[in-house]
């Protein structure tokens, strides 16, 4: 039985400062990887903000990016 081609994606969440203080503003970023061996299609990513925290801006877009992976 043949194998069937599959997607594998990986995400990593960094924040910067790992730790804030309060009216300092907070960075996060994601790293998303596709290891294959396929595309994959579809990919959806959600994070809910801390309740605490205010969102300020996005890059790119707000707040979604588009990439093939």
């Amino acid at each position: 039985m043949p194998l069937q081609p599959a997607a594998n994606v990986g995400i990593t969440k960094r924040q910067s400062p790992t730790v804030a203080i309060a009216g300092q503003e907070v960075e996060y970023t994601f790293d998303i990887v596709n290891r294959g061996p396929s595309t994959a299609v579809n990919v959806s990513v959600a994070d809910t903000l801390d309740p605490a925290l205010d969102f300020v801006s996005a890059t790119p877009g707000v707040p979604a990016c588009t990439a093939l992976l």
